[in-house]
Order: structure tokens, then C-alpha cells, then sequence
């Protein structure tokens, strides 16, 4: 007899919904020579809100376009989440 816990372990690596999404816009970000964390991004209504001293957002402005291709290369199915960067 398998016991609750066995069961329950299938569920532990689960991640919450715009995790992915936050982790391509990481990635993103860094290849244009900006680090951000996870913790700074904010999703609403199919855009990223970036919550950094400005200078970081002037530099994600910059870059916004090359930012979000590069996002749905990484995820084919993201350019319906994620459509603007502020």
C-alpha cells in the first residue's frame, strides 16, 4: 500500500504559474547585461513589471524588443503571457 507521502511528492517540484516566465525574463535581461531576480518581477494583465531603481529600467526600455524576442524563443508559448515589459 503506497502511503499519502509517496503521492504527495509528485507535487513538491510544482512551480507557480509565471515562474517560468520570470525565469526566461532573467535570462533575457542578462544576456543585455542586466541582472535581475526573480523577486523584481511583478506579472499583471500580459505584462512584466520590473520593480528596480531606474537605471535598470532605463536599460530594459533600451532593450525592451530584443528582450521579449529573445523571451519567445526561449518559450514558443509566452508571446500570449508576456506582451510588454515596464
Amino acid at each position: 500500500m503506497k502511503r499519502a507521502n509517496d503521492f504527495l511528492k509528485k507535487f513538491q517540484s510544482l512551480t507557480p504559474p509565471h515562474d517560468a516566465l520570470k525565469k526566461a525574463i532573467v535570462n533575457a535581461a542578462r544576456v543585455y547585461g542586466v541582472n535581475l531576480s526573480k523577486g523584481q518581477i511583478k506579472m499583471h494583465n500580459a505584462t512584466a513589471y520590473i520593480e528596480a531603481p531606474s537605471i535598470i529600467k532605463n536599460k530594459i526600455r533600451i532593450h525592451r524588443g530584443d528582450i521579449l524576442k529573445h523571451i519567445h524563443e526561449e518559450l514558443p508559448k509566452s508571446s500570449s503571457l508576456v506582451r510588454d515589459i515596464r
